[in-house]
């Protein structure tokens, strides 16, 4: 059914749908919402959605704005396009306060939310606690692709996932399975997430610019070949910048390039007070406390401005591989210049050969300055070339002497890192606090989400 207008459901639930067309697109309560409609405070339960593309339990393509919305339903695509609450959604609209418990399954581009989104989409305060399957590529907890240019203002902020994600082929995430230009902010994951290539607890696979900033990840990553990341996969943008995260989860490629953080780093990215306390394991090659795989950069000095940077970054967990193995970042691949800067590595770093407890390989001109590793974790800063330059060998306190000193970290006041010293930004509920700089979360005082916050819509 087309709709055009408002429709106000009044928080009424609706149960019984029940669509089975496996050859039939544009599948949902409403089939397809136009310009400038409006679909809020409406439920769907007991039902069931199966079609081929374009499939949501709400409406398989708006250009409208959906909020408050809920689904329980399964809703399945023979194809792609399909979300628990909106296959497709176009325009500059919005996707608010909505969340998604149903299974959700297809090919490519399935999400909890919404299975693509396009232009300059806003999707804020929404939830996914259904697990996501896709035979194909670009799937994610929230949103399976975002697809976005320069001149879109297109922000996923406030919004969270505990449903298993996973697909046979590549780009899962937690929030975001494969995006061009992106904006995540405040977001987290404790789902576990699977795939062939490009896995992560908030992105899978970046592919053009954009920022992630104050999200974290609990959930285990498992990437049957390449690129797992704790935040982010893969980068394959000129402009990313990832500032104010953490994983905790254990990261494991089958293949190669597994980062606490991000797994395979692309041109100019700057990672910036981030740290990982999750166990790192790449069976074959390239991995890192922090980042697996990079850095690539300009190939010229320029400023430090258009640096590959990894700054003000710690790592207290064992990183394994096989060669290429360091306890911030693998390798950096390039004949150009980056910066590591007031980085810290507790964690052993275990393999074969080319390991460094700051950084494996250095093959282009970096700038080490003010990083600090334990005597033990590896044999030198960076294993090649062998050597300390900018790095320091030192003793666990004498580690933690030199680091609280530093302007980016302070001293483990709150006991939550024991007695290691902390990024600035951390605080007594990293858990909540990182991601509540709107107010949008709440303390889950009511045990309905295992101790992670909760919207703070879900209390009323």
């Amino acid at each position: 059914m087309n709709f055009r207008g408002t429709y106000d459901g009044r928080e009424h639930k609706i149960s019984g749908i029940y669509i089975d067309n496996e050859n039939a697109s544009y599948q949902g309560l409403f089939g397809f919402a136009h310009n400038n409609s409006v679909i809020k405070n409406l439920n769907i339960e007991k039902s069931k959605i199966i079609g081929e593309s374009n499939i949501g339990a709400i409406t398989g393509q708006s250009y409208g704005t959906i909020e408050n919305c809920s689904n329980t339903a399964e809703v399945h695509g023979t194809s792609g396009y399909v979300g628990g609450i909106c296959g497709h959604i176009s325009g500059s609209n919005a996707i608010s306060n909505c969340y998604n418990a149903g299974n959700i399954s297809g090919t490519s581009r399935i999400g909890g939310i919404c299975g693509y989104i396009n232009n300059s989409i806003k999707l804020a305060n929404c939830y996914n606690t259904g697990n996501v399957s896709a035979t194909g590529s670009y799937i994610g907890g929230i949103v399976g692709y975002n697809n976005a240019t320069t001149n879109n203002n297109q922000e996923i902020i406030n919004c969270y996932n505990t449903g298993y994600v996973t697909t046979t082929l590549s780009d899962a995430g937690g929030i975001v399975g494969h995006s061009t230009v992106i904006s995540i902010i405040s977001c987290y994951n404790v789902g576990n997430i699977e795939s062939e290539d490009n896995c992560a607890g908030i992105c899978g696979f970046v592919g053009n610019r954009g920022t992630i900033s104050n999200c974290y990840n609990t959930g285990k990553i498992n990437c049957k070949r390449y690129s797992g990341g704790g935040i982010l996969g893969c980068n394959k943008t000129s402009n990313l910048e990832l500032t104010n995260c953490y994983n905790k989860g254990d990261v494991t490629t089958n293949a190669s390039y597994a980062g606490g953080i991000v797994g395979n780093l692309g041109n100019r990215m700057r990672v910036i007070s981030c740290y990982n306390t999750g166990n790192i394991l790449s069976k074959k090659s390239y991995a890192g406390g922090i980042g697996g795989y990079g850095i690539v950069s300009a190939t010229s000095g320029g400023t430090q401005d258009s640096w590959s940077t990894i700054n003000k970054c710690y790592n207290i967990e064992t990183v394994t591989g096989v060669e290429y193995v360091g306890g911030i970042l693998g390798i950096y691949s390039g004949s150009s210049y980056t910066s590591f800067l007031e980085n810290y590595n507790l964690g052993k770093v275990e393999g074969i050969s080319i390991l460094g407890s700051i950084i494996g390989e250095s093959a282009g001109t970096n700038n080490c300055t003010d990083c600090y590793y334990e005597t033990g974790t590896a044999n030198d800063g960076i294993g090649k070339p062998s050597g300390n330059t900018g790095c320091t060998q030192t003793t666990r306190e004498d580690v933690i002497s030199k680091i609280k000193n530093l302007d980016a970290y302070k001293n483990d006041i709150y006991n939550i890192n024991n007695g290691l010293p902390i990024l600035s930004w951390q605080t007594d509920n990293d858990k909540l606090n990182l991601i509540n700089g709107d107010n949008a979360f709440v303390e889950d005082t009511q045990g309905i989400n295992n101790g992670y916050p909760i919207l703070a819509w879900q209390s009323k």
